[in-house]
């Protein structure tokens, strides 16, 4: 028996106004969400992804025409209007009353398709998921919040949830953070993608999910429910899928693991900054300087200035300075009173307490000391993978803990699942733990954690591919100690658990 599918399109093309229900012209949708595993973000130095959508929709009467003068929403998209308009789309299997979004976005400038011999007029969406917006955003880090977060004793989450809402994210869920780092801040970066490189540098990552929400997932977040139990049993036999591909993936496999660290300490009181050029304000003027120094600095001195006019005379009451502090530059305006004699500043300067990096120094675990696949790489070689240059592995416990944990991702051959043409279900989400049994694959039913999903919606069904990464290789050790659960020592007897890295 068919399945009946429906759907719901909204695009808020108002900024200002309210969604618009244009799920009477959409003819199909494809979109992929994906993240990447923490093993893999560590190695690609935290670049993770931006999630897609392609809508096509149908272009009767011009509704969706940015030339068409007489359409009802050419106000909002002409020359360009649509450009990062909200969209959300969800889906319903069988009429039932639960509808779950299967993606939550930004618009980029539809493109519009002129009527054929064969068909009608349509236009083509592309949409990106909230990542993007975040992604776009730069920011520096104020003074006073890079030292706040040093006094404090920030960990990563706190950090990764202060730098999101400064970029506007307001729907978010944090999970609570693992590791203390001393120093982050911004300097004119990407928000998204220093949040991508922290949360690698901890074992965690951050994603926006097809509801819209912005999640950082800690370092054992798997190891918690609902990620130890099994969501759904995906077989062959009773139709979950057409096609199943196990794959051993040998790109990254190595029997050592090395990481890099680097701490950092508050400098004593030094010079940060001096101008290349003389610097002059004109008579009843002011001058914006913008001093970016080598390196970020934990107290900044205002600077004091003298100035002197073209014949010596000092003009110094003449000019006031203002100055916006950020942790690596500082923005200095200049502003000088006097009716008509230019001010020549003789001294300018920023002195203040640097942030001196200290020796870098590693960490490296092998198989056979530490892992647990010795025996497998014995007659086979070495191999040696080295991570360098993430400034957020700041301490020699850190590194410890991401060279145990590398180890143990990269010291077996990698096993991961494709599944095609799965019967589709819009409520399936990224990190959901799924069996897979496929008796004419595998000898007994195995347990993976759902990396990647690519989907089509369209008159003909809903259906979606599968990426999800063998469950028994994340966690060798199966469950974990939990507090006020586990007991230590000899006499814990079944309560006692390994302790998670």
């Amino acid at each position: 028996m068919a399945r009946l599918i429906q759907w719901q399109l909204f695009i808020k093309w108002n900024p200002a106004g309210s969604y618009v229900d244009e799920s009477a012209h959409l003819l199909g949708a494809e979109g992929e969400m994906s993240f990447v595993p923490a093993e893999e973000a560590l190695l690609s130095s935290g670049r993770g992804v931006v999630d897609s959508c392609a809508l096509t929709l149908r272009n009767g009467g011009g509704r969706f025409s940015p030339l068409n003068e007489a359409g009802p929403l050419y106000s909002y998209i002409q020359a360009g209007g649509a450009y990062r308009a909200s969209v959300y789309l969800r889906v319903s299997i069988d009429g039932g009353s639960t509808w779950a979004r299967v993606f939550t976005g930004v618009a980029k400038i539809p493109q519009e398709v002129g009527p054929t011999w064969r068909e009608g007029p349509t236009v083509r969406i592309e949409c990106r998921s909230m990542d993007e917006l975040a992604l776009q955003k730069r920011g520096s880090t104020p003074l006073s919040t890079f030292q706040g977060y040093h006094d404090g004793a920030y960990n990563e989450a706190q950090i990764i949830d202060a730098l999101l809402a400064s970029a506007g994210v307001t729907s978010r869920q944090i999970d609570v953070g693992t590791i203390t780092i001393p120093w982050a801040w911004l300097d004119d970066e990407s928000v998204l993608e220093e949040c991508w490189a922290l949360a690698a540098a901890c074992g965690g990552r951050v994603y926006a999910d097809p509801d819209g929400v912005t999640r950082y997932e800690n370092f054992y977040h798997w190891t918690t429910a609902p990620h130890t139990t099994s969501q759904e049993t995906l077989s062959f036999a009773a139709g979950g899928y057409q096609t199943l591909t196990p794959v051993y993936a040998d790109g990254d496999l190595y029997s050592t693991v090395t990481v890099e660290h680097s701490s950092r300490q508050v400098g004593t009181a030094d010079k940060l900054w001096t101008p290349d050029d003389p610097v002059s304000v004109p008579p009843l003027g002011s001058k914006k300087i913008v001093a970016r120094l080598r390196q970020p600095a934990y107290t900044i001195d205002a600077p004091v200035v003298k100035a002197t006019g073209a014949g010596g005379e000092d003009l110094t009451s003449s000019v006031s300075v203002a100055c916006i502090y950020y942790a690596q530059r500082v923005e200095i305006t200049l502003s000088n009173s006097h009716v008509t004699k230019t001010a020549f500043i003789a001294n300018l300067r920023l002195t203040g307490r640097p942030l001196v990096g200290g020796p870098t120094q590693e960490v490296t675990r092998s198989t056979t000391d530490d892992g647990g696949n010795g025996a497998w790489w014995s007659g086979r070689g070495e191999r040696t993978k080295s991570l360098r240059g993430n400034a957020y592995i700041q301490s020699e416990a850190q590194a410890d803990m991401v060279a145990r944990f590398l180890l143990h991702r990269l010291e077996r051959p990698r096993l991961t699942f494709k599944l095609g043409g799965c019967l589709g279900k819009p409520g399936r989400r990224l990190g959901d733990r799924i069996t897979i049994n496929d008796g004419g694959v595998m000898t007994s039913a195995r347990d993976a954690f759902i990396t990647s999903i690519k989907w089509q919606l369209n008159g003909s069904g809903f259906v979606q591919d599968i990426e999800a990464i063998d469950a028994a290789q994340m966690h060798p050790y199966g469950s974990y100690f939990v507090l006020g659960t586990n007991k230590l020592g000899a006499g814990g007897g079944s309560l006692t658990a390994p302790i998670f890295y």
